[in-house]
């Protein structure tokens, strides 16, 4: 039975004993980062004070330079931080994939800290369910989350017919959605390998790969996502680091861009997918004009 709407984990979903020893899961974090190496370095302590804690962690780096420095900062050698040539999230995403050997694997980014010392068994609980294929939870402090809207107490949404993300990041409201925070979800293994993890045709820097990869397991796999609000990271709103290391983004025309790679992913390059870009467009162009005119109305009322 699946976990049912409205609980944090759903009836009878448990780690097995058999995943759980001396206080570890038989889960790998891997932590895509660039341009943080002390946040990199907190989430190491954070990482390893986790009760129940992962078998393994890796720390991708994309900078030479980095990485020896989180190496002299940490007891984290090459055991558990490796480099990529290239600078893409995604890619180093893969770079962990391909490493892990546990059942399960979680990402967590580096500007993210989990909120909880059990984040991680909250996190891969629901997986016991085999009607589970992707878990994510609560990102508490993403003010500047695009989609936000007031009225909805639902996470990681997606609108119809653009894919247009909406919803609440720190929702207390566990039940089913429909993708997942790139910065705070899990799956199986053995699935993200299968399907060879996340897209590089994204580029870097890059949106939406996790919801191409969420909504490429789902029709794979016939599965749904489960959102545990129990599972919480609190997003610390880096101003330095990460995609703006590559580039200053996110220009409209960059967003616009990204949107249409996803498009394509999911729906194939076709006239029908024109069409939803054009939608996007028009849409974006509508809600800047109706959020000048409510700003432009607050100030005269103000006045």
């Amino acid at each position: 039975m699946g976990p049912s709407h409205g609980s944090s984990a759903g009836p009878n979903i448990r780690i097995g004993a058999a995943n759980v020893t001396e206080h570890k899961i038989d889960v790998t974090v891997v932590v895509p980062t660039l341009g943080r190496v002390k946040e990199s370095v907190n989430l190491h302590e954070t990482l390893h004070a986790l009760d129940p804690g992962p078998s393994e962690i890796f720390f991708v780096f994309q900078d030479s330079s980095e990485i020896a420095e989180f190496r002299s900062s940490t007891n984290c050698k090459r055991g558990c931080s490796m480099e990529i040539a290239d600078q893409s999230a995604a890619l180093a995403r893969n770079a962990g994939l391909t490493d892990t050997q546990t059942t399960y694997i979680a990402f967590i980014d580096d500007d993210c800290v989990p909120e909880s010392l059990d984040w991680l068994s909250n996190l891969v609980s629901p997986l016991s369910s085999p009607e589970v294929g992707l878990v994510t939870g609560p990102v508490l402090g993403w003010t500047n989350a695009s989609g936000r809207l007031p009225f909805l107490r639902r996470a990681f949404l997606l609108l119809p017919p653009f894919l247009e993300p909406i919803g609440k990041p720190d929702s207390e409201l566990s039940g089913k959605a429909h993708t997942v925070a790139g910065g705070n979800f899990a799956a199986r293994t053995s699935q993200m390998k299968e399907i060879n993890g996340f897209s590089a045709a994204f580029g870097s820097p890059s949106l939406y790969e996790e919801t191409e990869l969420a909504l490429r397991m789902k029709k794979f796999y016939r599965t749904s996502i489960w959102f545990c609000s129990q599972a919480k990271v609190v997003h610390n709103q880096s101003g330095h680091g990460g995609m703006r290391t590559n580039a200053p983004v996110p220009s409209e025309a960059f967003v616009l861009g990204q949107r249409k790679i996803l498009l394509e992913e999911v729906y194939g390059k076709s006239s029908t997918t024109n069409l939803r870009l054009m939608t996007y467009r028009l849409a974006r162009s509508l809600t800047k004009c109706a959020r000048a005119l409510l700003n432009v109305t607050g100030r005269r009322n103000q006045e």
